[in-house]
């Protein structure tokens, strides 16, 4: 009986005798080839790739919403995306700010459905932990294509707050995704 060159199988010829501890063998060769490649794959889809962190959802309408970020191992990411959804009145601007602070984070339009596949505008800011909390907060924000210092290390940004223009409102529903990349 032959064999195949990668994984040993069994290649019967014509005048081989058939067992069936032939066929278990090929089975466990197969199964534990084919347990290798699941585990390497899962083993670069932790080190690789966005993962969705969580969707923050604001319950109730009003002019601000503070949305957590406690549950960010910053450690974990080289980088963390945060795309805002304001669900707004027409007119309004809403501007991101990191833990209550005047550092601004992103300016953006509302949203005046809550439809998000109908919304034009998403504020998309994208941080730079490096794996390390320690580091300096600093913020892309693709909204204005602009770089700004949080002004805190990473440890530090614990939430971030939307506030809307005067005479506007920030409704239910308003969300803040959180996104981290290997």
């Amino acid at each position: 009986m032959n064999q195949t060159a990668n994984y040993g199988l069994s290649q019967w010829e014509a005048t081989d005798r058939i067992l069936m501890e032939n066929f278990n063998s090929d089975n466990s060769k197969i199964d534990a080839a084919l347990k290798a490649q699941a585990d390497t794959l899962e083993s670069l889809s932790q080190k690789a790739g966005g993962r969705l962190l969580g969707t923050l959802k604001a319950s109730a309408s009003g002019t601000t919403c503070e949305f957590r970020l406690d549950g960010v191992d910053w450690s974990a990411w080289r980088e963390v995306h945060l795309v805002a959804d304001p669900y707004t009145d027409s007119g309004a601007v809403v501007t991101v700010y990191a833990c209550g602070s005047n550092a601004v984070m992103c300016v953006l339009s509302g949203n005046t459905s809550a439809d998000r596949a109908q919304h034009a505008s998403l504020g998309h800011m994208v941080l730079y932990p490096l794996f390390d909390p320690r580091n300096r907060a600093t913020v892309i924000d693709l909204c204005e294509g602009e770089m700004r210092d949080v002004g805190y290390q990473f440890s530090n940004l614990t939430y971030v707050r939307m506030i809307v223009n005067n005479g506007h409102t920030l409704k239910a529903g308003t969300a803040l995704e959180i996104w981290g990349a290997k």
